[in-house]
């Protein structure tokens, strides 16, 4: 079977799964998904990986830290997209059924006796063909191999309560969608281990008020940390500069920066 040229590419499955990543980060998943459809996966290499996307390393690690979670280690020692495995099973069905149904219409006009030439060759119908029964249709697929590890493409947001919640709740008030759960937990456990749950809550709820929702990344807020507390300088809030690009609009006919 030739390598398929595309794949299903579902648009609500994108945008709520990668609304927490940066449009560099989602431009990194995709050309890595690219490469896993074309090659059969990713190598488990960093230095690869990191020439595949044309980065540095540095700027590598700090991309490969938002996306990694989406590509498993696999028992092959490949990283595969579990998602993008599901959508290779489907396609080798499809086209595995494609070919059984025309090798059995093939079978049963040669059994038939018709006079067209046959795949084995045979140009007289009333001789017995020699052809053997029709083929059975393959199976649709249930479990694609090599089988990666139980790692969510976009982990969904767990119900039982974790430490996590409150971050996520307000993430989910501020932004809307579901947070990465394993992204949060990477860069708010040091944090809390170090500050509490509540300094680190009221850091996080400054940040997402001061901060447009596509620009909202766990990463940005743990390295800027101490900019967000009690004492830092007052900052206009996203609707606040909103409100002010409106006024001024009203006044002088555009807002700034256009």
């Amino acid at each position: 079977m030739n390598r398929p040229p595309a794949y299903m590419n579902y648009a609500k499955e994108w945008i709520v799964g990668t609304m927490h990543l940066s449009l560099e980060e989602q431009g990194a998943y995709k050309r890595l998904l690219d490469y896993e459809w074309l090659e059969d996966g990713l190598p488990d290499n960093p230095v690869i990986l990191a020439k595949i996307l044309g980065q540095t390393s540095r700027k590598f690690a700090r991309i490969w830290a938002a996306v990694s979670d989406f590509f498993p280690l696999c028992d092959d020692g490949l990283r595969r997209n579990p998602r993008l495995n599901r959508e290779r099973a489907k396609y080798r069905y499809f086209h595995d059924l494609q070919s059984a149904k025309g090798k059995r219409s093939a079978q049963l006009r040669a059994s038939r006796g018709s006079t067209a030439v046959q795949p084995g060759g045979n140009r007289h119908p009333n001789r017995k063909s020699t052809v053997p029964l029709p083929l059975p249709l393959p199976s649709p697929p249930t479990d694609t191999p090599p089988q990666p590890q139980q790692i969510p493409v976009a982990p969904l947001r767990a119900r039982k309560e974790t430490w996590l919640t409150p971050f996520a709740d307000d993430w989910e008030a501020a932004c809307g969608g579901e947070p990465s759960y394993p992204k949060l937990g990477r860069y708010f456990k040091k944090l809390v281990e170090k500050h509490g749950t509540e300094k680190v809550r009221e850091h996080w709820r400054n940040f997402l008020a001061e901060t447009d929702p596509q620009y909202v990344n766990p990463a940005t807020f743990a390295e800027k940390f101490g900019s967000y507390g009690a004492d830092r300088p007052q900052r206009l809030t996203a609707k606040q500069r909103e409100e002010r690009e409106l006024a001024l609009w009203a006044t002088k006919g555009e807002p700034d920066g256009i």
